[in-house]
């Protein structure tokens, strides 16, 4: 799946944000609203910054075709990121993202590239999710990747908002 967020701002700014701490926080305290998260990792240095957070689930929590080849009752999702350092030469900057589910048959994750756009910046997420569950898999892949959608909106809107709070 590719998929496009527009970002009211510089991509400068918007890797400022991707880089800082405060930002994970703030992200980490929105997703604690609907579900139990945890900032578990936040490392920024020459090689880059690296975020993990962990989201803890129950089988309850999945919708019923997907619950039914889920063989743990809890589990935890952990989201990781890496952000490669800006490049001011070129005005744009580059990451991975994983997602790990340990004991489920998933393989989730991308790569993303922030650049400028005529309104701000545009961050480009390229993912590539395969569930390995026969007969239903293909179903489960579409859910995830809708999913994904609904919170890289979400994510979207959310920085858009903090940095209009955290000039």
């Amino acid at each position: 799946m590719e998929y496009v967020i527009a970002i009211d701002e510089p991509v400068a700014r918007v890797h400022e944000c991707f880089t800082s701490r405060e930002y994970w926080e703030a992200l980490e305290k929105i997703h604690k609203e609907n579900a139990p998260t945890d900032l578990t990792r936040f490392t920024c240095d020459a090689a880059g910054t690296d975020v993990v957070f962990s989201h803890s689930m129950s089988r309850n929590d999945l919708p019923s075709i997907a619950a039914a080849v889920v063989p743990i009752t809890k589990f935890s999702i952990d989201r990781e990121q890496h952000f490669n350092r800006f490049d001011a030469a070129t005005n744009s900057a580059t990451g991975t993202y994983n997602v790990a589910v340990p004991g489920l048959p998933l393989k989730l994750g991308g790569n993303l590239a922030m650049g400028e756009s005529d309104s701000g910046s545009e961050v480009t997420l390229i993912t590539v999710c395969k569930v390995g569950v026969p007969l239903v898999g293909r179903k489960i892949e579409e859910m995830l990747l809708n999913g994904l959608r609904t919170l890289f909106d979400a994510e979207r809107d959310f920085i858009n908002s903090w940095i209009g709070d955290n000039r």
